[in-house]
Parts: C-alpha cells; sequence; structure tokens
C-alpha cells in the first residue's frame, strides 16, 4: 500500500495519481500520527508490518531486491 505525506492531498487526488502512474497497489492517506507511531522520518520509507501492527522489515531509499521482497511477503504471510 502507497500512503500519501501531504495532509492537504485528498484521497481523490491520490487515486488520480495512482491511476496515472499505473500502480496496482492500493493507495491512501495517513492519519496525522501514523508517521510518529511508525517512526517513519524520510520519504520513501518502506515498512513491512504484521497483522498485530509489529513492524518486521524497515528498509528506507535505495533499491530492494525481487528476492528481498520475496522473502518480506513470505514472512508477512506467515
Amino acid at each position: 500500500m502507497g500512503i500519501g505525506i501531504d495532509p492537504f492531498e485528498s484521497l481523490e487526488e491520490i487515486e488520480t495519481f495512482r491511476e496515472s502512474h499505473g500502480y496496482p497497489w492500493p493507495m491512501t492517506n495517513a492519519e496525522s500520527d501514523f508517521f510518529r507511531d511508525y517512526n517513519i522520518l524520510v520519504r520513501a520509507t518502506k515498512v513491512g508490518v504484521d497483522t498485530n501492527g509489529v513492524i518486521i522489515w524497515r528498509e528506507g531509499y535505495g533499491t530492494t531486491s525481487s528476492n528481498e521482497w520475496h522473502q518480506v511477503f513470505q514472512d508477512l504471510a506467515s
């Protein structure tokens, strides 16, 4: 899921952005405390959160290999 960081951006604008870039994943905007609660301090932070709300994976800027993404999703599914 992609999460918008602009507090003034509407869900409609986020959806238009998603469609214009052809992103297949859902996108939303965050509640005001979301970034603080998950200690997200910079753009492009990628976080894997399990069903209990526990962060199991975190990555900042940079490229994540397809093998690493596969492992993250396997860990999240188990």
